[in-house]
């Protein structure tokens, strides 16, 4: 079961997959579900420091992490950009037509959109604010992090 300190690690990583494909811009589909992915494990290095239940039964789905963040008044901020993170990568990887046909992210969401939305606001927001709900290393990491996030 990974712990706090490995959560960070995985999101990290994540960020350096990141900065690799913005460097791309016909993969902002990627940046999208890449940055999702990131979020998902600076959540679960936040629930796992904070949470005893979910230290204990780790391995939550996406529903119930969802829960725990929209319960608690102590992560509506995290909620709120996590929560628009899911949803632009589901639409990164699922996205259709209601036809049926297929449609590429970037006519729904343009790479600099992406930058300034997915990256500049959502995550880094909750890079930011999980260093308020993380071991003080963990924040030093994060916080060192915000900085190698791509702008424009």
């Amino acid at each position: 079961m990974p712990d706090e300190k490995q959560h960070i690690q995985w999101a990290l990583h994540n960020i350096d997959v990141i900065q690799y494909l913005h460097e791309k811009p016909l993969f902002c589909d990627w940046v999208a579900t890449v940055a999702f992915y990131a979020a998902l494990h600076i959540v679960d290095a936040v629930l796992h420091h904070q949470e005893t239940v979910y230290r204990r039964q780790h391995g939550f789905a996406h529903d119930q992490r969802r829960n725990i963040l929209r319960q608690s008044g102590k992560y509506k901020g995290l909620y709120a950009n996590y929560s628009k993170l899911r949803t632009h990568s589901q639409i990164a990887r699922y996205l259709q037509l209601s036809r049926g046909g297929a449609m590429f992210f970037q006519q729904y969401m343009t790479f600099e959109q992406v930058t300034a939305v997915l990256l500049q606001q959502q995550l880094k927001t909750i890079m930011q604010l999980a260093c308020k709900l993380v071991t003080t290393q963990s924040a030093g990491y994060l916080r060192e992090a915000i900085g190698r996030i791509p702008t424009a």
